[in-house]
């Protein structure tokens, strides 16, 4: 999904679960919204995101997102269309599917 972050997930009508284990990049973008880096502060706060290293956060557990793009962006630490960022083992992206 970029630089080192490596995520797997399952979309539902629920929302895009992000399983447990998956990497997110730890350093943010400048240019990211306020609201997704303080949804990555709370998670780390209550445990949800560990910190790994410098370069890295791992979740601790798998954990539902309302929307495929707010996935992405806590993620890889920056604004996304999660519709075009989360892509299948096939190389198709959600919106295609």
């Amino acid at each position: 999904m970029g630089k080192k972050a490596l995520a797997k997930g399952e979309y539902t009508e629920d929302g895009l679960i992000v399983f447990a284990n998956s990497i997110s990049n730890r350093p943010e973008a400048k240019s990211m919204s306020s609201y997704v880096s303080i949804t990555r502060q709370q998670m780390i706060n209550d445990g949800i995101l560990e910190i790994v290293d410098e370069d890295t956060l791992r979740f601790t557990k798998d954990q539902i997102f309302p929307s495929p793009s707010q996935a992405a962006a806590v993620v890889l630490a920056r604004n996304a269309n999660g519709w075009v960022e989360w892509k299948y083992p096939d190389g198709r992206t959600l919106d295609e599917v």
